[in-house]
């Protein structure tokens, strides 16, 4: 018995250093950490954004795909942009078991054609947040919705801010609201 509980420990701490790697390279190649999108605020992000299955969506920075997954299981077509590799492994090989119209992709996102979306959702620092803007406002279809959770477009004005505790969700349509700039 006491072996097996050994093993266990042994076993929970690889995990634990595993997942730790994982967090440390994100930061490092990208600036910005994996930090998991707690359910409840996955859940309001769905909600706000009125997914259907006519509907196609990207996630930026998708981490271990849950918000993808959650699209999806709405019938909505769409992928999640990560650049861990273990990450977007895992997120594929448990996709495979659910079989859900999505994919994901180890690319950077700011070489993605986000064209003909109908939702972005993201959860980026400020930085990369004024930088997805700078990169991709000008392009993006007139009614794209964006969905950030807890960062906002410097640039922009949101539609409507979700509070959730001590968090926030923002939310964007493309073409809807007053550059921040000139309020």
């Amino acid at each position: 018995m006491i072996n097996f509980i050994l093993f266990l420990i042994i076993i929970a701490l690889t995990a634990a250093s595993i997942f730790s790697v994982f967090f440390a390279l994100r930061l490092f190649q990208t600036g910005v950490p994996f930090i998991p999108t707690p359910d409840p605020i996955v859940e309001k992000m769905i909600e706000l954004a009125e997914l259907t299955s006519e509907k196609k969506f990207v996630d930026l920075g998708c981490g271990e795909g849950k918000i993808v997954r959650a699209a999806g299981k709405l019938g909505a077509r769409g992928s999640g942009y990560e650049l861990i590799k273990p990450l977007v492994w895992y997120s594929t090989l448990r996709n495979k078991l659910e079989n859900l119209p999505i994919e994901f992709r180890s690319d950077d996102f700011f070489t993605a054609n986000l064209e003909n979306i109908d939702v972005i959702f993201c959860y980026l620092w400020p930085s990369a947040m004024k930088k997805f803007w700078e990169n991709f406002g000008e392009t993006l279809t007139p009614g794209t919705k964006i969905i950030s959770h807890a960062f906002e477009i410097p640039q922009l004005t949101p539609e409507k801010i979700e509070e959730m505790g001590k968090s926030k969700i923002f939310v964007y349509r493309v073409g809807a609201q007053i550059p921040a700039e000139k309020i």
